[in-house]
């Protein structure tokens, strides 16, 4: 049998024989790459950490930065091979003033520390009294309970009730636990146990009114939202907020049109105007100026 030989592969494959497979990396010594380094996250009862590995890199050329309720890191100098950069969102109870950093032996470690924990507080239960007619209310039916077998107890925004009657054979003991509501007043709860009822009620906060004018102007960066109202006038339009939750009631001829938003964390709602032109209606409010706060890195 005759093979008849592709002169064209075997010249190229004596070309790749003559690579010199040693100098082969030089081909890359224009390339920027950006490694990704290891992180890990840890929460604790009192603090916050976050750990980088950064061989290589020195605390001088580390930048810690919290911006609003941003943690900004930032490694390696502008002319290295190396750069990294990673954001991570603080939670709302993380003190920023405090938070410290620590390189040592290629490892940096970010500590943010938690804010106190207001201690529970326990709502005395009376066996009298009236709720309001606008509170939100929860009821309960324990007959054979009285007021020393019931406590209520309000945790930041947690509502936890418990009922505890030894040996009462109407009703089984239990534990219920509520998130309140974001318009309400944990501070004025009440508890009323009378006649075998147990009633828990959660006053809601007063709105403040928003007046709606001929028209306004938006700030560049300002929270905005705009609605459709054609044929509505400004007289048919109530605007309410209580902190961040607002209430539109829209109200013609034929019926009345409620609609409900929330703006973010960082509005000033303090500041919030409402306009309305050519039928819709703007609602802008500027935000909150968010604070810079440098972490210095300390070597260990």
């Amino acid at each position: 049998v005759c093979v008849k030989r592709d002169k064209c592969f075997e010249t190229s494959a004596n070309k790749m024989m003559e690579l010199d497979l040693f100098r082969l990396p030089m081909l890359f010594d224009s390339v920027r790459y950006e490694p990704r380094p290891r992180m890990s996250q840890e929460e604790t009862e009192s603090e916050y950490k976050f750990t980088i590995v950064l061989a290589g890199v020195g605390r001088e050329a580390v930048e810690l930065k919290i911006v609003g309720n941003k943690l900004d890191i930032k490694a390696g100098e502008e002319d290295s091979q190396f750069q990294f950069a990673q954001r991570f969102a603080l939670p709302k109870n993380a003190v920023h003033k405090e938070a410290k950093a620590v390189m040592k032996n290629g490892v940096l470690q970010i500590t943010v520390p938690k804010q106190a924990a207001k201690a529970a507080r326990d709502v005395i239960v009376q066996n009298s009294g009236e709720p309001g007619e606008n509170d939100y209310k929860l009821a309960y039916q324990v007959p054979g309970a009285s007021k020393d077998n019931v406590a209520v107890t309000v945790n930041g925004n947690k509502l936890v009730i418990k009922v505890t009657a030894e040996d009462n054979p109407y009703f089984r003991n239990f534990t219920d636990d509520y998130r309140i509501p974001k318009d309400a007043s944990p501070e004025d709860i009440t508890a009323i146990c009378r006649n075998g009822v147990l009633t828990v009620s959660v006053p809601k906060l007063s709105p403040t009114s928003v007046a709606v004018e001929e028209s306004v102007e938006e700030q560049e960066g300002s929270f905005s939202t705009s609605i459709r109202l054609p044929g509505i006038a400004k007289e048919q339009i109530s605007l309410n907020r209580v902190k961040h939750a607002f209430k539109l009631i829209v109200e013609d001829s034929q019926r009345q049109y409620e609609y409900s938003f929330y703006t973010p964390e960082e509005v000033d709602v303090e500041k919030v105007k409402a306009g309305l032109k050519n039928g819709i209606l703007t609602i802008s409010a500027p935000r909150v100026a968010e604070v810079e706060h440098v972490i210095p890195v300390e070597s260990a």
